[in-house]
């Protein structure tokens, strides 16, 4: 339950792209920003099973945005639909969040009182030791979930606060924070300087939030060859985690994974496509527990 609830509270869903306007038009980025965050509740089916209205605005604004595109409406009307598209994507993820939360709540209670029948039942049936007994049981675990409760939000907050802080976008592995391939020239590994502004401020934040593990994981497009692809990837990663750990972040919470051509977001038939599939990201546990497996 712990892990649970700290993940239907989190709610960021901005991702860093860091100089994406300098390689692709403006009204391309605000679409593809919209369509990456609606990809996300697309694939959490308890999106639409406990927000289902909310779920059913935020597609029809997104089809709306892809219509306008198709249409070739106009930068400001694209970035205008765009912005309502995310903004229902977000209203979507809350309320899912909520509506899941309070069913939880009520299935808690639920068992909390089905224990205190339980012990009464028992007060009946047996001796006053053992009714007492079964109360003392009662009491340690209504005090048992209040602290459970009480870890449960401290933990949320500091989720929070650190997707304030980074501009993370909310999943269910934790914080994704995305950085796109004008950190790298092209075939190279190395950082280039235009990456220490994004770099800095990413390591501040997780300095102040040494509780979060996290995972950098690069990815390529489909262009050159596939082996060469995943160890340009593994190296992009292992690139930023020196970084980060150049700026103070402990070597120890940080794990990296090249993934080359997998896991795309976009097409690689298109050049914007591609742009978007080259990247790195890294992922911020929401809570004390390591980053899970990419799966999707």
């Amino acid at each position: 339950m712990h892990r649970t609830t700290s993940l239907t509270f989190l709610t960021g869903v901005l991702a860093i792209a860091v100089g994406c306007s300098s390689t692709m038009p403006p009204r391309d980025a605000a679409v593809e920003s919209a369509r990456r965050d609606f990809l996300v509740i697309a694939q959490e089916p308890y999106i639409q099973q406990y927000a289902p209205v909310a779920y059913a605005n935020a597609k029809q604004s997104m089809d709306e945005t892809e219509r306008l595109w198709r249409e070739g409406a106009s930068e400001q009307e694209l970035e205008h639909q765009a912005y309502l598209a995310r903004k229902k994507v977000a209203i979507a993820r809350e309320e899912a969040g909520m509506s899941r939360s309070e069913e939880q709540i009520a299935q808690a209670e639920g068992r909390r009182k089905d224990v205190l029948l339980q012990a009464r039942e028992q007060e009946l049936q047996s001796t006053r030791k053992r009714a007492e007994s079964a109360e003392e049981q009662a009491e340690f675990m209504r005090k048992d979930a209040e602290q459970a409760r009480s870890d449960s939000e401290r933990m949320q907050s500091q989720t929070n606060q650190l997707s304030q802080d980074l501009e993370a976008r909310q999943t269910e592995r934790g914080l994704v924070i995305t950085l796109n391939n004008i950190l790298f020239d092209t075939n190279k590994a190395e950082l280039k300087p235009g990456a220490d502004n994004s770099l800095d401020r990413i390591a501040r934040a997780l300095q102040e939030h040494p509780e979060h593990s996290l995972v950098v994981e690069g990815f390529t497009d489909t262009m050159g060859d596939e082996k060469r692809n995943a160890e340009l990837s593994r190296q992009r990663a292992e690139a930023v985690k020196n970084a980060l750990v150049q700026r103070g972040v402990s070597a120890d919470r940080i794990d990296t994974r090249g993934y080359g051509e997998r896991f795309p977001i976009a097409t690689n038939n298109t050049p914007t496509g591609r742009q978007l599939n080259r990247r790195v990201e890294i992922i911020v546990s929401n809570d004390q527990n390591p980053v899970g497996d990419r799966s999707t």
